[in-house]
């Protein structure tokens, strides 16, 4: 399946460049595509929005993509297992090319919180980068989550971060940090 959503004047020239093997394809969906008519889904739902008979079930996921080569992720690592009000983190991840061709890769990264006070989606985009790599070469991919990305919009209508256990996913990897005190300035270290 190839979408071009409205690709322009010279859209049907890069569709075929790619049809014929001329251009190796390297774009993502800015969309959740459902399996079946209706069934359309954001990819950062909510937890409750899944239950008894209610399945989130897509064709392709927001963020799905296909080359003519393949991408290897490897070695998810965090600078800081433990972080507080106002510490950052760095996260870094290998990326290889194993296929046969050269190609741009797009890395995206998610975040999730376990828990909140308010329910918080499954996952959220936080960054992405694109990186080129020739054929079986490799490079680490760096991010830095800041506490601006932990943040949420509570019930009092403010902007906060809370303390608790935040997962990091890259490709099919998963990562865990857990943030001990929060902008709402709890300290849950004795929790």
């Amino acid at each position: 399946v190839l979408i071009g959503l409205l690709p322009g004047e010279r859209g049907s020239e890069a569709l075929a460049e790619i049809l014929f093997g001329k251009y190796n394809p390297d774009s993502r969906l800015s969309i959740t595509y459902p399996l079946e008519p209706n069934g359309f889904s954001t990819y950062d739902y909510k937890p409750l929005e899944v239950f008894d008979i209610n399945v989130v079930s897509n064709l392709f996921s927001f963020g799905h993509g296909l080359s003519y080569t393949q991408f290897n992720y490897s070695n998810l690592r965090l600078s800081k297992k433990q972080i507080s009000n106002p510490d950052g983190l760095t996260v870094t991840v290998n990326v290889k090319n194993t296929g046969q061709w050269s190609g741009k890769e797009s890395v995206l990264l998610f975040l999730n919180d376990e828990y909140g006070s308010v329910t918080r989606p499954v996952k959220r985009l936080k960054g992405f980068k694109k990186i080129y790599l020739e054929k079986g070469q490799s490079t680490d991919v760096t991010f830095q989550i800041d506490f601006m990305d932990l943040s949420f919009i509570n019930m009092q209508n403010k902007r906060i971060v809370e303390a608790g256990k935040f997962n990091v996913m890259i490709g099919d990897l998963k990562a865990s940090f857990t943030v001990l005190k929060g902008s709402d300035d709890k300290d849950t270290t004795t929790a």
